[in-house]
């Protein structure tokens, strides 16, 4: 579904038919660590397979757009985690 999802938002002919961002993440916990080794993955990735340029930079501002729909805000041991769209890896 990511797929569809990144191919409708791009523009594409795609019709992404799955749950927005902010619920298909939450209750997941996922925090900056999460985050940075997902945008990581993203990276290296589109390296490997040689994705042209500006495409890569592209991709990336995307996604970092989402990030605040995904790094949720979520209580534990008593300290709040909340999303910050600059992280470290961007």
């Amino acid at each position: 579904m990511i797929v569809e999802f990144l191919c409708e938002q791009s523009g594409g002919p795609c019709f992404y038919v799955g749950r927005s961002m902010k619920e298909a993440h939450q209750g997941l916990k996922i925090d900056e660590k999460d985050w940075n080794e997902s945008a990581r993955l993203l990276v290296d990735s589109m390296t490997e397979l040689k994705v042209p340029n500006p495409l890569p930079d592209k991709v990336v501002a995307f996604v970092v757009s989402l990030k605040p729909d995904i790094v949720g805000k979520w209580s534990q041991l008593g300290q709040t985690s909340s999303p910050e769209v600059n992280s470290p890896m961007f």
